[in-house]
């Protein structure tokens, strides 16, 4: 693997000196990477050439307080209740039902619901039918989920 930088080359060329036995006083950094990497590993990164390469690369090391960790927590959880709250008395139209049949493996705990509730009146028509028509529309409302029977009554699923 080449090197990133010049001076992530000159680096491992004074590993590369201490492998050999070239460099006498070397610091520590330079043991503890010698120590650990094969010869052919450190001649890749030393035989890099210096053309076209920065000086430095800045790593990009992320750090959390339990002050960040909470605030990001405390966003995820508003974001499930600000859906669950979106979707509060929703139709559920029969497109939406079959997206979510298609794509449960991404569903919020919420959208399972109403796909279980949609699955449920499915089975109920094909033991009815013999076989399933179409989706239902569900409806959530207060947290429940409820469909619609022929003759117009609402009733909810499960029951």
């Amino acid at each position: 693997m080449p090197s990133k930088s010049k001076s992530q080359q000159r680096f491992f060329g004074m590993v590369d000196a201490y492998k050999k036995g070239e460099m006498k006083n070397a610091s520590s950094k330079i043991k503890k990477a010698a120590k650990g990497m094969s010869m052919d590993d450190v001649k890749d990164f030393a035989e890099t050439k210096h053309k076209g390469l920065p000086e430095t690369v800045e790593e990009n090391i992320i750090r959390l307080t339990e002050k960040d960790l909470h605030r990001m927590v405390m966003e995820a959880v508003n974001k499930i209740l600000k859906e669950s709250n979106d979707l509060q008395d929703h139709i559920f139209s029969e497109k939406e039902m079959q997206w979510l049949y298609d794509n449960q493996d991404k569903l919020s705990p919420i959208q399972q619901k109403v796909l279980n509730a949609g699955m449920w009146v499915r089975a109920r028509q094909a033991n009815y039918h013999g076989y399933a028509k179409r989706w239902f529309n569900i409806i959530l409302k207060n947290g429940e989920t409820y469909y619609y029977e022929r003759n117009g009554e609402l009733r909810k699923t499960g029951t």
